[in-house]
């Protein structure tokens, strides 16, 4: 898993709400991101909420299984190759 410390970020369009998660993801970091997405919503109802998980730098498996609450929620997860690190 890689050294660098997780990040959560949100940005609210018009049309959606996206929580993008940088770094490594463990269980700690996995409830965090919960409790950003929980706080993002008390603010504002949205749509479309999308989980966007591109740019992880690595994650453990009981991080990704404590992400199980954000899909309750009807979160978006987007996954695979972080478009803008793409030369």
């Amino acid at each position: 898993m890689s050294d660098e410390p997780l990040t959560v970020a949100v940005v609210d369009h018009a049309d959606r709400i996206v929580v993008t998660v940088r770094g490594a993801l463990d269980e700690d970091g996995a409830r965090l991101v919960y409790e950003t997405l929980t706080a993002a919503l008390a603010v504002r109802k949205a749509d479309e909420v999308e989980l966007d998980l591109r740019a992880m730098e690595g994650w453990t498996t009981s991080g990704l299984r404590e992400l199980d609450p954000c899909l309750a929620l009807g979160v978006r997860c987007r996954m695979g190759p972080d478009a803008a690190a793409t030369p």
